[in-house]
């Protein structure tokens, strides 16, 4: 079965500030993925969902 999400070499920043390099994951069906992290006063609470 394909995967439903796949990512790879996922790269992030805040200006200068990295927050993320180089990740990569699958989702497959079914499955429930969390991204856990401190954003930081001055950001907004962001949520993904995987839906089947």
């Amino acid at each position: 079965m394909s995967p439903l999400l796949s990512v790879e070499d996922l790269h992030l920043a805040f200006g200068r500030h990295r927050a993320v390099e180089g990740v990569g994951f699958t989702v497959g069906r079914g499955e429930t993925v969390a991204l856990v992290g401190n954003p930081g006063p001055a950001s907004p609470p962001r949520r993904w969902r995987s839906c089947d």
